[in-house]
């Protein structure tokens, strides 16, 4: 094996170990599949290519989306017919909210990979984001085609229709799903937050205890679990949690405040907390909770 194999190699065990547990689907640009299969033969270009593509995918990896625009959008130019160079350059466009941009070079690295499932995810996230929520299940359903056996995607499209506020039965069946592929704290925390939504706060109380049983810093299950105490047992109960999310990740509170589920003003929030959740400029605002589910037949 030479240099350049075992460095794709020792990358692709890297990116894929960090990988199985993330859950924004800008991180699926991390894989690059292509990069390390047996593509190096098709493209005699690519193994001169690795410098490019490690400093492509370490700045996708740091959050560092403008530097890896600058970066993965050159390597898009240097290796153009290979789809994993298109993807993460989508995936940095993403990163910095230019969702129609990011959307130009998903489609390209469709077109260079027809069952690129990751691009499809992208394409679900970005429409997610714009609260374009039937776009993005749509895309989801594709990914899921492609990849069944992705627990991600399943947990993807389950979260989009929660955050939309609709299909919450289909939603809930998608987390089930994802659960049984694989036991992961962000599908714990999907579920719960589809029971506050469908206002059954004993079972987002479980859905979140479970979650912060496999991962106890996960701000947002914190934050959830917080808001399902408050309903069940009143405001003392529930401010020890919403107080220690917001120690972790000010920004826990984000799409339960957009979703309606707690208000700016609710006494369950330090007035400093109330002043932090203040919704993002682009914050998905979604409809307010019913007491059971809000079906849509048709996508």
């Amino acid at each position: 094996m030479n240099l350049a194999r075992w460095l794709l190699a020792a990358v692709a065990l890297l990116l894929a170990t960090e990988a199985a547990a993330a859950e924004d689907f800008r991180d699926l640009a991390l894989i690059p599949k292509a990069v390390y299969r047996e593509r190096t033969g098709e493209h005699p270009r690519v193994p001169d290519l690795v410098p490019q593509y490690l400093a492509c995918l370490t700045l996708l990896q740091k959050h560092r989306y403008e530097g890896a625009e600058q970066v993965c959008g050159r390597l898009a130019v240097l290796d153009p017919l290979s789809a994993d160079a298109h993807r993460m350059y989508g995936a940095a466009r993403l990163g910095l909210r230019k969702y129609a941009p990011a959307r130009e070079e998903l489609v390209i690295a469709i077109s260079r990979d027809p069952d690129d499932a990751d691009s499809y995810a992208l394409l679900a996230a970005s429409y997610r984001e714009e609260r374009r929520y039937r776009l993005a299940i749509a895309n989801f359903t594709t990914a899921i085609r492609k990849r069944p056996e992705d627990a991600r995607l399943w947990n993807g499209r389950c979260w989009v229709r929660a955050v939309g506020g609709f299909e919450l039965t289909r939603a809930m069946s998608d987390c089930w799903h994802a659960l049984l592929l694989r036991a992961d704290p962000n599908t714990l925390d999907s579920m719960g937050f589809v029971s506050l939504r469908r206002a059954q706060f004993g079972e987002a109380l479980r859905f979140y205890g479970s979650a912060l049983v496999l991962d106890p810093t996960l701000a947002t299950s914190l934050f959830g679990r917080g808001l399902a105490k408050w309903h069940l047992q009143g405001v003392a109960a529930g401010r020890s949690d919403v107080s220690a999310a917001l120690k972790l990740d000010p920004s826990a509170g984000e799409t339960f405040l957009a979703a309606h589920l707690i208000e700016a003003t609710s006494p369950l929030l330090p007035c400093p907390s109330c002043r932090r959740l203040a919704p993002r400029p682009n914050a998905p605002k979604v409809k307010k909770p019913t007491p059971g589910p809000v079906e849509v037949t048709k996508l």
